[in-house]
């Protein structure tokens, strides 16, 4: 009778620690699927955290949205050869635009798997989740002022492993060594730990504000004016006259592109991707208002994502919209 009795003992023990995990979410967590997460989930993961770890800062969005527009304020891009004088910040831009992307198109997220920059073999799904970090390398890239082509050869480490990278790495990539810094060891003064991403065991993601804080950061080269006089800000959802002008203005007027968080099922090299339908960041590099397309960069590739391949692809602007106002995502600009 006793055995008996322990015997239901541990049965129902084992069925309340079932139903105890189902309720902490143990099934896979897609780190996309918080409203302002990015990549695609491979593998299990922990629930994320509501917010990300930026300190709110109260702007006036208005008078620094028309400080943009009238070119007071104005980025130092690399690329000064194609653009207009920076003295003509304030000049309408053409009908359509594009900046060089022969260096930005090997700006890619390292591989889920495969080797570093020493050679070392590894495996870290969270790597398919960096496409904050990509997105803002790819714009970042375009600064005359921010060193993202010259880091050297640095560990960086998350949860699941510590890989090595450089400037230059295997499979051609470039900048991932800056990349890996912004993704696990940049630290705006607003960051209460370091890094663009935030992480719950084998679950990761890029928060909007942590991703625009440290584009500013990196933007103005930790000055102490990062915060009242920033480059980058947040237009949440936009119009497709305003997202045609500042998208416009961003690489016309500026040399700088823009970054957007959108649904990524609505891109077109995420059509045949088992991960699509969640949010994910991409830098547009071109515009063209008169077809109506703009051209994005993408930084996840076939093998992590799923997608059809890195680099240029072209969508149109009501698409791109679209995608942007499904997720409830936004412009930074």
């Amino acid at each position: 009778m006793k055995r008996s009795r322990l015997k239901l003992k541990v049965l129902f023990l084992a069925l309340a620690l079932a139903f105890y995990s189902l309720s902490l979410g143990t099934t896979t967590t897609l780190a996309h699927t918080t409203r302002q997460a990015s990549g695609t989930g491979i593998g299990s993961g922990s629930p994320l955290a509501a917010n990300g770890k930026a300190h709110a800062y109260q702007i006036d969005v208005a008078a620094i949205t028309a400080d943009k527009l009238s070119g007071k304020i104005h980025a130092n891009p690399r690329h000064n050869n194609s653009l207009i004088p920076l003295a003509n910040h304030s000049g309408n831009p053409p009908a359509y635009y594009y900046l060089d992307t022969s260096y930005a198109d090997w700006i890619l997220e390292p591989p889920s798997s495969g080797k570093d920059a020493k050679g070392y073999n590894y495996v870290d799904g969270l790597f398919g989740l960096f496409c904050g970090p990509g997105a803002a390398t790819v714009s970042l890239d375009y600064w005359n002022n921010v060193n993202t082509r010259a880091v050297g050869l640095h560990a960086y480490s998350t949860p699941n492993t510590t890989t090595w990278w450089g400037d230059s790495n295997p499979g051609g990539l470039k900048d991932t060594a800056y990349l890996m810094y912004l993704a696990t060891q940049v630290k705006p003064p607003s960051y209460v730990s370091p890094g663009m991403m935030t992480w719950a065991g084998n679950n990761t993601t890029t928060y909007l504000q942590d991703l625009v804080d440290a584009m500013n950061w990196e933007s103005s080269n930790h000055s102490s004016t990062w915060q009242s006089k920033p480059f980058y800000l947040i237009v949440s959802n936009p119009t497709l006259s305003q997202l045609q002008t500042d998208v416009a203005i961003d690489i016309y007027n500026n040399g700088i592109p823009p970054v957007v968080l959108v649904n990524d099922a609505y891109l077109p090299d995420w059509a045949n991707s088992p991960y699509k339908g969640h949010g994910h960041y991409v830098s547009i590099i071109g515009y063209n208002n008169s077809a109506g397309t703009f051209t994005y960069e993408e930084t996840c590739g076939p093998a992590t994502c799923g997608t059809s391949a890195y680099g240029q692809h072209t969508i149109s602007q009501q698409q791109l919209l679209n995608g942007i106002l499904n997720y409830g995502g936004s412009l930074v600009w």
